[in-house]
């Protein structure tokens, strides 16, 4: 999959040639001319880096920096300032709003390919970040989980999960279900801004299973959230025949004609108010069970394990 870069200009002879340059090399590019369109784009498309000019119309550049630093979907999202002013105060302030990078005008092209390498590399090593949605992926999840163990904080570990997901992939493709988890992901970080914390944490494993960690006061109105909203949005990803019907028809290998349910969400949740963990291995263990638990069920819902640990395996 080729990385997407944005840039975020309003010099068309600027941007021309920067996008020449990263085509050459491979990349996918969109362009925005003013700050406003520039945090559009960038929560829509989600780009794996962003050049941003300081002085754009509408929202000058660092104040969309501290902007995208604000906002859950792009928080993470690595960032390079491109901008005539070179004083030490000017790069210190492009920092401090966020950036990952600062390189002055007129800059060097070959300086600026290996600038947005070495920032793509970090970011790939720091985050894990799943290519699709941006959240961050099993070495993020990992260390917030030991985090909270170390810190000895208490948190709820929910852990999201689609059922049916490869048999819609398998009728409607993978680009449709792609739309899906990114849809997914958009619900979590929504259930999150309304619902949860704003330290709340969102990962992503893979596929179709997502990971929050927030405290468990707010675990039952974060996961209510998404079921009730996911619910009501999963019937626009089916086409007209499959919900008059109310499920849709595929074959398996044999040939032989099977029926599947729409889509539903299952969590399961596990907190460490009774618990003792001592490592996210732990965790994961108890988290995976509750969620096999809550897929039982065929329908959206979610399961919280309330039992002492270490205990037998019953549900």
């Amino acid at each position: 999959m080729k990385q997407k870069i944005l840039i975020i200009d309003d010099d068309d002879q600027i941007i021309d040639v920067i996008e020449k340059l990263l085509k050459e090399k491979n990349f996918d590019v969109l362009t925005a001319s003013n700050g406003k369109e520039g945090l559009n784009l960038a929560e829509k498309e989600l780009p794996d880096l962003i050049l941003l000019d300081v002085h754009i119309p509408k929202i000058n550049g660092l104040n969309v920096c501290k902007q995208l630093r604000k906002n859950r979907t792009t928080h993470l999202l690595p960032v390079i300032i491109l901008s005539g002013k070179k004083t030490y105060e000017d790069k210190i302030s492009g920092i401090k709003a966020g950036a990952d990078d600062y390189i002055t005008k007129p800059f060097d092209l070959q300086e600026l390919l290996a600038r947005i390498k070495s920032v793509l590399w970090h970011s790939h090593i720091a985050r894990g970040s799943n290519p699709l949605t941006g959240l961050p992926g099993n070495p993020s999840i990992e260390y917030e989980i030991n985090k909270k163990i170390k810190r000895r904080l208490k948190y709820a570990l929910c852990y999201l999960d689609l059922n049916n997901f490869k048999a819609y992939n398998d009728k409607y493709g993978y680009k449709k279900g792609d739309g899906l988890l990114h849809k997914t992901a958009t619900i979590i970080n929504e259930a999150i801004t309304q619902k949860g914390n704003s330290n709340d944490f969102i990962g992503h494993l893979g596929g179709d299973d997502f990971i929050i960690i927030t405290n468990p006061e707010k675990a039952d109105d974060v996961c209510s959230f998404i079921i009730k909203t996911f619910d009501e949005n999963v019937s626009s990803f089916y086409a007209p025949d499959d919900l008059k019907q109310g499920f849709i028809e595929n074959f398996d290998h044999q040939g032989n004609k099977l029926h599947f349910p729409f889509i539903s969400i299952a969590i399961g949740i596990v907190t460490n108010e009774r618990h003792k963990f001592n490592n996210h291995l732990e965790v994961s263990e108890i988290a995976t069970e509750m969620k096999q638990y809550a897929k039982t069920f065929k329908t959206s819902i979610y399961k919280k394990d309330r039992s002492s640990y270490p205990r037998k395996k019953q549900l």
